[in-house]
């Protein structure tokens, strides 16, 4: 049998595979997880990654569907506080989702199973996240600088990385080509404005206009750098040649 490069594999034909090697359905699914989103690239590593640690394993879907009932659900409950003019109760419930999220479902504590670029920076988008959402209800007079983290430093890199597997994986492009769509300075850059964002009104409210725009426009020219890099790929697809053979007993 023909060795298949599982990451250059479809969603519909990872699937496909795993049901005519008689695995059950949800076993993809732990493989998707591993492969596409952590970035493993070796099975003695891959756990399992759909275990919710301390309230789920990865087959059992009523608690599972709790938990994002949960997390909605207090997601949801932040915005109304919020409109009610409870924010500081609303900042612990968007902290609890973040954390609920990220620990037990992501599992942040571990560290990323690949040690490159894009696989550091969402692990550190994920951090930034969770540090974002927590900051902002211990000390809810800095909570605007602690959503500046989480969303430039957190949401923004986070798009940039998974945009990037998909640009790069997808597009049947070879892998080493992530590190040229998600750049250092790209990385470096959303950084920058993050941390200059977060501690610029701080530290010096006297320039506070000029942080935002200097933040602003280091956000703006990483998100343009990466456009720049991913667009020709995303012009330019390459064919997968993928041959899958029936599994024993097919």
């Amino acid at each position: 049998m023909a060795l298949i490069h599982l990451r250059d594999l479809s969603l519909d034909e990872l699937r496909q595979l795993v049901l005519e090697h008689g695995e059950p359905e949800y076993r993809y699914r732990q493989l998707a997880t591993w492969i596409y989103a952590r970035l493993e690239t070796s099975f003695a590593r891959m756990t399992d990654p759909l275990t919710i640690a301390g309230i789920a394993k990865a087959g059992d879907r009523p608690r599972r569907r709790g938990f994002v009932v949960t997390v909605a659900a207090l997601l949801a409950l932040a915005v109304n506080l919020d409109f009610a003019g409870l924010v500081v109760a609303a900042a612990w419930c968007r902290a609890l989702a973040a954390l609920a999220s990220t620990q037990l479902a992501w599992k942040l504590w571990r560290l990323p199973g690949r040690r490159d670029r894009l696989s550091w920076s969402i692990w550190t988008a994920g951090w930034a996240v969770t540090i974002g959402f927590v900051a902002a209800a211990i000390w809810p007079l800095y909570r605007v600088e602690a959503w500046h983290v989480a969303f430039v430093g957190g949401y923004a890199l986070l798009t940039l990385g998974i945009g990037t597997r998909v640009v790069v994986s997808h597009g049947g492009h070879a892998m080493g080509e992530e590190n040229e769509v998600l750049s250092w300075w790209a990385v470096t850059a959303l950084a920058a404005a993050t941390l200059l964002r977060a501690l610029g009104p701080t530290l010096d409210p006297g320039r506070t206009a000029l942080h935002n725009a200097v933040a602003a426009a280091l956000a703006v020219l990483a998100l343009a750098g990466w456009s720049l890099a991913a667009w020709p790929r995303i012009r330019r697809t390459r064919p997968r040649l993928v041959h899958l053979e029936p599994g024993p007993g097919r």
